[in-house]
């Protein structure tokens, strides 16, 4: 007869994937995760370069996203791969934060149909 296997002690601290949920105090669409035990709330869109650069000046933290990991954008990682080749950056959610729309990258999920070259 076969055991039932045990439950990892340390799923506690890993992160948990992000899904879709709604903010409860300004109702936009969010991503919702664990990252090290923490409920963490990011925002939907996918940041290009400059909007990274953005949420870092305005005290945000950035997060790269790629299935099923979750990594936070430190110095460290920014200067290694200031573009991510794989996955998305997503920046955590605040609430009202308007200006820095125009900064989202439109491309990150879609495929060029041409060579940039």
């Amino acid at each position: 007869m076969r055991r039932k296997a045990r439950p990892n002690p340390h799923t506690f601290y890993s992160p948990q994937w992000p899904r879709k949920s709604r903010c409860a105090l300004c109702r936009k669409d969010i991503l919702v995760g664990d990252y090290n035990a923490i409920r963490t709330a990011y925002d939907i869109e996918c940041l290009s370069q400059k909007g990274e650069l953005a949420a870092l000046l305005l005290g945000l933290k950035t997060f790269h996203f790629v299935e099923p990991h979750v990594y936070p954008r430190n110095v460290r990682a920014i200067q290694a791969a200031p573009r991510v080749k794989f996955g998305t950056v997503h920046r955590e959610h605040r609430c009202n934060l308007t200006g820095v729309d125009f900064l989202v990258d439109s491309t990150a999920t879609e495929l060029p149909d041409q060579c940039p070259f």
